[in-house]
């Protein structure tokens, strides 16, 4: 099945203790173009695939070893590309949401591009992570602005 996310295909040549190697490695040296160039050589799945075997040989996990080498919007972007397309979808609605103004633009970007089965589970691991659904939170927000302009 192919994803309506996929640009980048798995890498052939790929073997997840390796590449959680050369993710170290790079990030050892301070190499955080060696980092970019590893993360962004295989694909989200791959990228997912590296969390276990860098924990078992490192003790941690990867994004903690990435948070320390990374800060503003170059981690913001590690951060996004270790994350599952489910997760970073999730994660950019609430933040949509939060705070005074809405980006309608996220909301309506996530909202009208996905598949029902994508709706289905950002609706799913949405309320599980905040407790809230997210039908309520969109309406609460957009009243709530709404009211705001008047």
């Amino acid at each position: 099945m192919t994803s309506p996310y996929a640009t980048i295909v798995d890498a052939q040549e790929f073997h997840a203790p390796l590449f959680a190697e050369k993710v170290d490695r790079a990030l050892r040296a301070g190499d955080k173009e060696g980092v970019i160039k590893v993360l962004t050589s295989i694909s989200n799945s791959q990228r997912q695939q590296l969390r276990e075997p860098y924990k078992l040989k490192y003790g941690k996990d990867i994004i903690e070893a990435l948070d320390k080498k990374f800060s503003g919007d170059l981690e913001k972007t590690i951060f996004a590309l270790m994350e599952t397309p489910l997760d970073y979808d999730v994660k950019q609605l609430k933040a949509a949401m939060k705070g005074l103004g809405t980006d309608e633009a996220v909301l309506i970007e996530i909202l009208c591009s996905r598949t029902v089965d994508q709706l289905r589970a950002i609706r799913v691991t949405y309320e599980k992570q905040y407790g809230k659904s997210l039908e309520s939170d969109v309406l609460e927000t957009l009243l709530e602005n709404s009211v705001i302009c008047w």
